[in-house]
């Protein structure tokens, strides 16, 4: 069930170059938009596109879909996963300007609520999966707030 969730996530995000997704590079290119930040486990893919547009690359999308093999996904494991991007979060919150960020964590089945209707169990499903992963970041963030140790 839940690995069925995800996919239907994924297929809602479809259209975003935030979210995860291969980017193809020259050498020289990577390298001008900083290469690969280490300090970044969660949104390195969302932080090369708005590094290439802040230094005036165009970004093109390709069609085609890679296959993820989500296979025998638990509930517990999406929250506990987003729940260890807390530092890399954290690290691009500081590193990006607050529109940056919003725009990163701007969802479209958010923007426009009537998208999921047309699967109600997968909505569902959705609604219980983003919840548990909220709440793992939130506390991850209270905990790295606070100065205890996170991993991640």
């Amino acid at each position: 069930m839940w690995a069925s969730v995800k996919a239907y996530e994924r297929s809602l995000l479809a259209s975003r170059d935030t979210v995860e997704m291969a980017h193809v590079l020259t050498t020289t290119s990577f390298g001008q938009l900083g290469g690969f930040d280490q300090t970044l486990n969660a949104a390195e893919d969302g932080n090369r596109p708005l590094c290439a547009r802040q230094q005036g690359y165009t970004i093109a999308q390709i069609t085609a879909m890679a296959s993820h093999k989500d296979g025998t996904l638990g509930y517990g494991q999406s929250p506990r996963k987003k729940g260890s991007y807390v530092c890399g979060l954290w690290n691009f919150a500081r590193k990006q300007d607050p529109v940056a960020v919003g725009q990163i964590m701007r969802h479209p089945y958010l923007q426009r609520p009537r998208i999921p209707l047309n699967q109600p169990r997968l909505s569902l499903g959705l609604i219980l999966l983003k919840g548990g992963e909220l709440s793992a970041a939130v506390s991850g963030f209270v905990a790295r707030s606070a100065g205890w140790e996170v991993s991640g």
